[in-house]
């Protein structure tokens, strides 16, 4: 089969295509050139030869700008598009104006020149808190004990319903085996001088009583119906009644810390973590909502992923359980970089929440020239967009921060590096240096008196745990 080769043109077949072409009118009005993202106009890094481009007045507009692509970016935009969104142009956005009534809440403790501390632990630790845990140790040695038939010599036969004041000097007695450290319970009464303390012999619980009230403790009916994934339940009720009454009393400041620790048990639990970067590698993981004083403020027990919110992860959707009281009152929250991500920034923002933490390199959406960045010791890059600002700066290693209420502005700490100059941090960096502070003190002081013991059942030791925390 042959092959056929293109035909060539004529003249006149040239001359009408020519013709054709010059009736068609061009329009090079500057004014419908479209602003893409390939468009010098719209690029992040566009620097304009006119000095007044860096005025006031442009760089006030950012936000603006930053609005609307940010209203593309939330419907749906591939992720190139979502990192042009980010300006190298960084401005100051001022936090939320905090005014509430922080610290102590009470009228009565307010008013008083001398409050001793046992007041403020009933506050916390109220009659009501107290008497529960009366009836549900008492329910709970009736059913316990009912039906089972005990030998003469057994120490469940010496059984006999507690009191609150009772229960008291046994809450005392947990406290005080923190402050002062034997190896076995037994040995707090033991006589011999070695392990002699007066005031265990005086205190009116003997060691066959205290441990019968240990065995029984409880907080909960067992009977009462409940749902099959609320694996709490053995503690929830306590947790939510002391946390309340926490609640009622304090007030944080206008900064807001939270974390996350590691309760110490090996026992068999389904919700039992293990983490090797934990001095207790196995145990109960906790979140915890603390002041820049170390102040426990709220608490949630890790139980499974099943904490989920629209629009955030499970690390994000425990802050907002956490806050849940707090949203709307113009704190500034610290985070780590477990928690911290953009959606989470966004959620807490619109209810006037600033937020301020580490950042995680392979988070959604952080800006490819954040990563990308080579930076020598004590250099900085930072983007921005809408309220947003994501920055790295180099130390010993690479910190990526995220804030909504910070720039990139750099601080004095008042030394030198190595080469000579002088060292700077960025603003964010020390003001979440100086919240963390608090997490810091509050486990440098339940260290000191920590009356978890390794046999007890899980939610006793949770409970006891608290004891060292408030």
């Amino acid at each position: 089969m042959a092959s056929s080769s293109p035909r060539a043109l004529s003249s006149d077949e040239l001359q009408r295509i020519a013709d054709e072409l010059s009736d068609i009118e061009y329009d090079n009005d500057s004014d419908d050139i479209p602003y893409d993202s390939d468009n010098s106009i719209m690029d992040p890094d566009y620097e304009s030869d006119d000095s007044s481009s860096t005025s006031e007045e442009s760089v006030r507009s950012f936000p603006d700008r930053n609005e609307d692509l940010l209203d593309i970016n939330m419907n749906g935009q591939n992720e190139d598009c979502d990192q042009e969104m980010w300006y190298s142009s960084v401005i100051q956005f001022q936090r939320f104006i905090f005014n509430g009534n922080f610290g102590l809440q009470k009228d009565t403790i307010k008013k008083s020149n001398e409050i001793h501390p046992y007041d403020i632990f009933c506050m916390m630790i109220t009659d009501d808190v107290i008497n529960m845990m009366v009836v549900e140790t008492n329910r709970y040695a009736e059913q316990k004990l009912s039906g089972v038939t005990l030998t003469r010599l057994s120490r469940l036969t010496r059984w006999k319903n507690t009191s609150p004041d009772e229960m008291r000097l046994f809450l005392g007695i947990i406290m005080l085996t923190g402050l002062i450290q034997f190896p076995t319970i037994e040995s707090y009464w033991k006589k011999h001088r070695i392990y002699y303390h007066k005031m265990f012999h005086e205190i009116g619980i003997s060691y066959n009583r205290f441990t019968l009230l240990l065995r029984m403790w409880h907080f909960v009916d067992n009977t009462i119906d409940r749902e099959p994934s609320d694996r709490t339940y053995k503690i929830q009720s306590l947790l939510d009644k002391i946390f309340n009454n926490i609640q009622d009393l304090y007030l944080p400041g206008n900064t807001i810390v939270i974390d996350e620790s590691m309760l110490p048990f090996r026992g068999r639990l389904v919700f039992r973590q293990y983490n090797p970067s934990k001095a207790h590698k196995y145990g109960i993981k906790v979140y915890k909502l603390f002041s820049t004083k170390g102040f426990a403020w709220n608490l949630i027990v890790y139980t499974g992923k099943n904490i989920k919110l629209p629009g955030l992860d499970h690390p994000g959707s425990v802050v907002i359980s956490l806050m849940e009281k707090l949203l709307g009152s113009n704190m500034l929250l610290i985070t780590d970089n477990y928690y911290t991500s953009i959606p989470l920034a966004q959620y807490l923002y619109d209810r006037q929440i600033n937020l301020c933490g580490t950042f995680r390199r392979n988070r959604v959406g952080i800006p490819q020239e954040i990563l990308k960045a080579n930076l020598v010791p004590g250099d900085i890059i930072a983007r921005q967009k809408k309220y947003i600002t994501v920055l790295k700066w180099h130390d010993k290693r690479d910190v990526i921060m995220l804030s909504t209420c910070h720039d990139d502005r750099l601080d004095s700490v008042g030394k030198n590096r190595k080469d000579g100059r002088e060292k700077k941090k960025p603003r964010v960096v020390i003001n979440y240096n100086s919240a963390k502070q608090g997490i810091d003190v509050s486990d440098q002081l339940s260290s000191y008196y920590f009356p978890v013991r390794k046999s007890l059942t899980w939610y006793k030791k949770m409970h006891m745990k608290l004891y060292s925390e408030l």
